[in-house]
């Protein structure tokens, strides 16, 4: 019964604290990622159903439909 008992509250409940912490960090760890992804500037943007892209290039803003950057002429390799 005592070996039970050290078992339970020498292992089991640092086990248990460490696993919380872990999970707890993993979470908090993806909502972080996903923040940073929602602020992104240059995720695409739709304004009117029309798709919008910052190029890579300039960082000037566009249709995803078109072929060059209207502002510099790079090519968009999204299409």
């Amino acid at each position: 019964m005592e070996t039970v008992l050290f078992l339970i509250v020498f292992i089991g409940v640092p086990t248990f604290i460490l696993l919380y912490w872990i999970i707890k960090l993993a979470v908090r760890q993806g909502i972080l990622e996903a923040n940073k992804i929602m602020q992104n500037p240059k995720t695409p943007k739709t304004y009117d159903s029309i798709t919008k892209i910052i190029c890579t290039n300039c960082d000037g803003e566009h249709d995803l439909d078109w072929p060059k950057c209207p502002h510099c002429g790079h090519i968009n390799k999204m299409i």
